[in-house]
């Protein structure tokens, strides 16, 4: 049923606007000298965002989004924690180029919380092999945070139609406040660099305009979407 060697179509302009809503269980531990833990933390977060991409008949791609989340520390130990609860609001720009057999887009965001604090992020994804059935990927980030969490990632990519999925492995690493200094930092579990784990985007086209959005990032701290979307 999900066979990628479907029948290609006339390329046209697709412009899609797509409203998700997000949920990550993220944390962050570090550790001494010899390696003993020192602290540990989790985080809930929940929020949503907007995202508008237009892919043009001359393969030309832009895309713009608008999110933010609300946070709270979940269980900590040997942690001071000021304020339990926090806002991480992102925006960011991606713009790039698809050809029949490879593409590329690049951009970055914006994160900011309540206090100020700002941090800019890149985006970049490169693409090789057939666009219109599938292809292979990779890309560093935070590709899509501060939900996503993918610092980098190699998987597949297939489109037919009447759905579209990406999978594959990622190093993973969520954006979070700390509870000390409220300021936003990087959170891992595993290793102090980041968490190895996978991911998995699925849309399925639902009528000739709607289309639904199922995705997720797994890992020691794990995060996940639900949404809609209309091409216009």
């Amino acid at each position: 049923m999900f066979s990628v060697f479907c029948a290609a179509v006339e390329r046209k302009t697709k412009v899609r606007l797509s409203l998700d809503g997000e949920y990550a269980y993220a944390g962050d531990r570090t550790y001494g000298c010899d390696n003993e833990l020192l602290s540990t933390q989790r985080h809930h977060q929940a929020g949503g965002k907007v995202t508008l991409r237009v892919e043009t008949r001359q393969w030309l791609i832009l895309q713009v989004d608008a999110g933010g989340l609300y946070g709270e520390v979940a269980r900590s130990e040997n942690v001071t924690v000021r304020r339990r609860d926090y806002f991480i609001g992102s925006c960011g720009i991606r713009v790039g180029r698809n050809w029949k057999n490879g593409g590329f887009d690049f951009g970055g965001g914006v994160l900011f919380n309540d206090g100020g604090d700002v941090q800019l992020v890149p985006r970049l994804e490169v693409r090789l092999g057939d666009l219109e059935r599938v292809w292979l990927e990779s890309g560093i980030g935070p590709v899509d945070a501060p939900f996503d969490g993918r610092l980098g990632y190699v998987g597949i990519g297939a489109d037919c139609g009447w759905y579209r999925l990406h999978a594959g492995g990622a190093l993973v690493g969520h954006m979070l406040l700390d509870p000390e200094s409220r300021d936003l930092m990087l959170g891992t579990v595993e290793t102090e660099a980041f968490d190895a784990g996978f991911y998995g985007i699925f849309s399925l086209r639902l009528s000739d305009l709607l289309f639904l959005n199922v995705g997720g990032v797994g890992s020691s701290g794990y995060s996940f979407r639900l949404g809609l979307g209309l091409e216009l």
